[in-house]
């Protein structure tokens, strides 16, 4: 938890981004959000189709 300075306002570890951010704007802080990045990995499949019907049976049943 922790309280602000210049204000009464009081902000516990929980508090989500968008208040935050509600907040920052208040004091004319522009707050940038932060894009996440794409990672592109290519796709393996260690089973054929056949033999991955056939794990999947097991696990349901």
């Amino acid at each position: 938890m922790f309280k602000e300075e210049d204000s009464e306002e009081v902000f516990s570890d929980k508090t989500g981004v968008s208040s935050l951010r509600r907040h920052l704007n208040e004091h004319n802080i522009n707050a940038l959000a932060r894009c996440q990045a794409t990672l592109n990995f290519s796709r393996t499949d260690s089973h054929n189709d056949d033999n991955q019907k056939r794990r999947d049976k097991k696990l349901i049943i």
